[in-house]
């Protein structure tokens, strides 16, 4: 009953103590292995970006889920209770707490709504564009550039899932961008092909079709809904913009190694920032900052560093990855969900066997058995 305050106070208390544990847990494990990513940044940028997403999937996935899945296979995690502290366990919530955490919730969860209206409302001005553009047409010279860097890329031109990929011109576009998730756009300034050299127009092109390639548009789309759910927490918006950078220079290492001319490659992202400048900037894309720009093209010209980490250094910090997910995970398994918030009236009286005194009871209640918390 939602009007009862003893059963109302055991939900809000519950819930708390999920949300406290979860985004300590979750922060800690993502701070943690963003500096594991840090430390290796003489590695190539795609196993940087490769544990920034890890790092940022960990708020999408609680422990307190892999315990209970454990915990329905029948498995069983190590006890490690007398070495573990789970933030619930210091959590005591009396009434006027009780209201706090309710307002706090409430906040986060309007903060949230209000990111996704504005997420919305950037997919319908997405679509108004795409309504005012015009295909690519199969005898522009673009479609002869964009059919040979997708075999350079190895995309297949009709895919054996979802839809082929469909160039627009877009008019004010102020660089080529992908969208779209089951139906991918290739999104193209109007004349580009005009203010670039063939040799720039194909490594821009691939560029392109490499983001198309690793499905990035898929992880940008994850990523504004990280952003949506944790608008509030500046570690996720630290790692979205992380996750961008590390996810531009990959596609530059690609495009060189797969024959792109550093110098034209180079030459072509200017001028496409040149052609840009006033240009439309979708928020519902995601697009690299001016900032990195000049590191961009610095790594384009000058190669990746000379000496980089041996294949031991990859797999050791692949094995500190997992062996802190595991830690996660079995203090997580440790945890007792122990704050209960009893909501008491004022009136009432405690018994004279504690201290005579008018307080308010806040109790942390020892289940029998343990129970799953985040």
């Amino acid at each position: 009953m939602l009007d009862d305050p003893i059963e109302t106070g055991f939900a809000l208390g519950d819930t708390a103590a999920f949300l406290v544990n979860h985004l300590v847990e979750a922060t800690t494990f993502a701070a943690l292995v963003a500096l594991l990513a840090l430390l290796l940044r003489r590695s190539s940028a795609r196993v940087r970006y490769r544990l920034l997403g890890v790092a940022a999937a960990k708020f999408f996935l609680p422990s307190a889920l892999i315990v209970s899945l454990a915990s329905a296979l029948g498995w069983s995690l190590p006890n490690l209770r007398s070495l573990t502290w789970s933030p619930a366990d210091r959590l005591v919530v009396n009434g006027a707490g009780g209201a706090l955490v309710a307002a706090l919730i409430a906040v986060w969860c309007l903060g949230a709504v209000f990111a996704c209206c504005r997420l919305l409302r950037a997919k319908g001005q997405m679509k108004a564009w795409l309504r005012d553009s015009r295909p690519v047409e199969s005898e522009e010279p673009v479609a002869g550039a964009l059919a040979a860097a997708m075999r350079r890329s190895g995309l297949p031109v009709a895919p054996r899932w979802g839809h082929p990929l469909q160039a627009r011109w877009v008019e004010g576009l102020a660089s080529p961008a992908v969208w779209g998730l089951r139906r991918p756009y290739l999104l193209l300034p109007l004349a580009i092909d005009r203010h670039l050299s063939r040799e720039e127009l194909d490594a821009v092109l691939l560029h392109e079709l490499e983001h198309l390639r690793r499905r990035d548009h898929w992880a940008g789309a994850l990523q504004r809904a990280l952003r949506v759910v944790f608008w509030f927490h500046p570690l996720v918006w630290w790692l979205d913009q992380r996750l961008l950078a590390e996810r531009e220079r990959a596609c530059d290492e690609r495009v060189v190694a797969l024959g792109g001319q550093p110098r034209h490659y180079a030459r072509g992202l200017l001028k496409v920032v040149r052609l840009g400048i006033g240009g439309l900037r979708p928020t519902a894309m995601a697009a690299a900052t001016a900032s990195d720009l000049e590191r961009r093209i610095a790594q384009i010209l000058h190669g990746p560093p000379e000496r980089s980490p041996h294949r031991w250094t990859h797999a050791a910090a692949s094995a500190a990855v997992v062996m802190l997910l595991g830690l996660s995970v079995v203090l997580a398994g440790q945890g007792r969900c122990d704050v209960r918030l009893l909501t008491i009236d004022p009136a009432e009286r405690l018994s004279a066997d504690v201290d005579g005194s008018d307080v308010v009871r806040a109790a942390c209640v020892k289940p029998p058995e343990p129970c799953m918390e985040g």
